[in-house]
């Protein structure tokens, strides 16, 4: 195969070369901050979201930054997390076994690799009301619980609830956060 690369307008070559005959076309640079001394970068679906994200070993700073995905090509500003010295290139997969995606960087000093297992907050929810079976016409106490089962802090954690047609609000009570009704 013949290296070849075209230009978007004119489709003359170009002073830079690639393998095959792509003949597309690029938008304006577009870049996000990382940590000091972006090294190398690799892609996947971190937060499980099914959006493309980022993580790049950044051999300065001695870490890799996560750059969550917005799905339309845009990147949330990067959170950091430390290796050994000298990260010189990043991959990302399941090393666990647990279905999320890990990290790992081949740090050249002092000559390690560096593993990051993802952890996350795993929330449950529960629903009641009581008295059970609700009387028409009486006031019902209603108690959404949220639990974090899993091994991370969970943050700016929202749930709304409708309540069915026929039912007024009167009151919220929280034990952690607030309520709006």
């Amino acid at each position: 195969m013949r290296a070849h690369q075209y230009g978007c307008r004119s489709r003359q070559r170009q002073s830079v070369s690639a393998i095959g005959r792509w003949q597309g076309c690029f938008g304006a640079r577009t870049d996000f901050p990382a940590g000091n001394g972006p090294i190398s970068v690799t892609t996947g679906d971190l937060n499980l979201d099914g959006k493309v994200d980022l993580a790049v070993a950044n051999v300065v700073s001695n870490d890799v930054s996560v750059l969550l995905g917005d799905g339309a090509g845009s990147f949330n500003s990067p959170l950091s997390f430390g290796v050994a010295n000298l990260p010189d290139s990043v991959t990302m997969a399941d090393f666990d076994g647990d279905g999320k995606p890990d990290i790992a960087t081949a740090d050249a000093n002092p000559g390690q690799v560096s593993v990051l297992l993802s952890i996350s907050s795993d929330l449950a929810i529960t629903m009641s009301d009581s008295p059970d079976p609700v009387v028409t016409g009486n006031n019902v106490a209603y108690s959404i619980t949220v639990t974090n089962e899993g091994a991370a802090a969970a943050s700016a954690v929202s749930i709304t609830d409708t309540l069915p047609a026929g039912v007024n609000f009167v009151s919220a009570v929280s034990s952690q956060g607030s309520c709006i009704g």
